[in-house]
């Protein structure tokens, strides 16, 4: 396995989990009737820090234990697929901001929230486009781990 494909599944597999962890976090606020746009907001802070850090520290114990190819060069093969990859997460992220956008006009309509009750319509949309960045960066690393196994 190279190095890149390394680094790729360790990013997948943050994000999984952070993702995870957002909901999680998001859902038990929830059930506790604490989700305010105060608790909102610092669950958007914490998910954006952790996922920072806990990328940079991966990378860093990956470049450690793999230090032979940490220097490996961008070839054409590797912006090929990252460019195909980059296609499809900007796809899933377009669609999630034009229906979050959809959603937030529906709930402008019919005096309805959008995603949960104890948050503003502002704040639906601030989810929604960010559970859409998650994914669209799942499907990103999915897509160039897809192309590094398959060949390309």
């Amino acid at each position: 396995m190279s190095y890149k494909e390394k680094g790729l599944w360790l990013t997948l597999a943050i994000t999984f989990f952070i993702t995870y962890t957002y909901f999680e976090g998001l859902f038990v606020l929830q059930s506790n009737r604490q989700l305010d746009e105060s608790a909102f907001l610092q669950l958007l802070l914490t998910t954006a820090i952790w996922l920072t850090v806990l990328t940079i520290i991966g990378q860093i114990i990956i470049a450690i234990i793999d230090h032979k190819n940490a220097d490996e060069i961008t070839d054409e093969r590797d912006q090929l697929i990252d460019l195909r990859a980059c296609k499809v997460a900007y796809y899933i992220l377009s669609i999630c901001i034009v229906g979050a956008l959809v959603q937030a006009q529906l709930a402008i309509s019919f005096s309805r929230p959008i995603t949960f009750d104890s948050l503003s319509n502002a704040h639906g949309v601030m989810h929604l486009i960010i559970s859409g960045f998650l994914v669209s960066e799942m499907a990103k690393y999915g897509t160039q781990l897809y192309y590094y196994r398959r060949g390309f």
